[in-house]
């Protein structure tokens, strides 16, 4: 936190924006497998909640 209130703030956005891409590709693969997981029996309701995950019912 302190690096980023030293620098510049276009600097730290060109920063989080380049590694930010990357990092919410991962993120949503990584929920895509706990989804499937889920459905599998693998993981439970709530790892699946621990994770930010909602899973809600179709109206």
């Amino acid at each position: 936190m302190r690096q980023s209130a030293e620098k510049k703030v276009a600097e730290v956005a060109d920063g989080m924006q380049k590694a930010g891409k990357s990092s919410l590709f991962q993120k949503m693969l990584d929920d895509q497998r706990a989804v499937s997981d889920y459905f599998q029996g693998k993981v439970t309701i709530e790892e699946i909640h621990a994770r930010g995950i909602k899973l809600v019912k179709p109206i």
